[in-house]
């Protein structure tokens, strides 16, 4: 049975989870609403920003990533129609120190084609309207690494879905990791699990990333306490026995 000395532990565990979120989406939020000004419908039908616009885009990207301790690329995604090679994507990573820009592929016809319209990172901002964070991830064709990625949608995406834009980062998926392993430990053991029911990380190391909880013979979820503005939980574990 909990505690309400756990509850309250709890709690200031899921709370201490959102903060160290929080200044990313806050910077997001910011990207956003310069990403609304632009003129995208007519980016995404040449596939790409103009000069101007995209020198705005790329000096946001670039201050977040060398200021956002977590933040390791940055950037922003819009499409028209159904898949990205009628939309655009302008995308800059931390590599080697310096922040450089990285290139996607966007031709369907390609072994490499990155098709971002259908991705997670894109598509649940897109449908909810709502800042997204997606778990770790292998960020095939984009990265080609452990990824964490906070999306926002970018306001006046319209709903007929004529232009939806999102602004994006990715955060160094093992820091952020480790950072909520930090956390996590005065709650002992425990557990913090996304939307989907997965271990986005936990106290115990026989609980893997993004594995289903539901899955595990040998723990099961206690008292839980969500982590506001992700659809994320923190939750106690109990030892089961078979």
């Amino acid at each position: 049975m909990t505690t309400p000395n756990q509850h309250d532990s709890l709690e200031a565990v899921a709370r201490a989870v959102a903060d160290l979120t929080q200044p990313v989406f806050a910077r997001l939020e910011a990207l956003a609403q310069e990403v609304s000004a632009l003129d995208l419908r007519q980016a995404v039908g040449r596939g790409r920003l103009d000069d101007h616009d995209a020198a705005v885009v790329e000096s946001l990207a670039v201050q977040t990533v060398q200021t956002l301790d977590l933040v390791s690329g940055a950037g922003m995604a819009a499409t028209a129609g159904e898949t990205s090679s009628d939309g655009v994507m302008h995308w800059w990573i931390l590599r080697d120190g310096a922040v450089v820009t990285k290139r996607h592929v966007l031709n369907p016809a390609s072994d490499s084609y990155y098709d971002f319209s259908n991705l997670r990172w894109f598509t649940l901002p897109a449908s909810s309207g709502t800042n997204t964070l997606i778990a770790p991830y292998i960020d095939s064709w984009g990265t080609d690494d452990l990824t964490v990625t906070a999306a926002v949608l970018v306001p006046g995406s319209d709903s007929a879905r004529e232009v939806t834009a999102v602004v994006a980062v990715d955060l160094n998926a093992r820091a952020y990791v480790q950072a909520v392993e930090d956390v996590l430990r005065s709650a002992a053991p425990a557990v913090l699990i996304d939307g989907e029911g997965r271990a986005v990380c936990s106290t115990e190391p026989d609980i893997e990333t993004g594995v289903r909880l539901a899955a595990l013979p040998s723990w099961s979820a206690g008292e839980t306490a969500d982590v506001l503005g992700l659809g994320w939980t923190v939750a106690s574990l109990d030892a089961t026995t078979g």
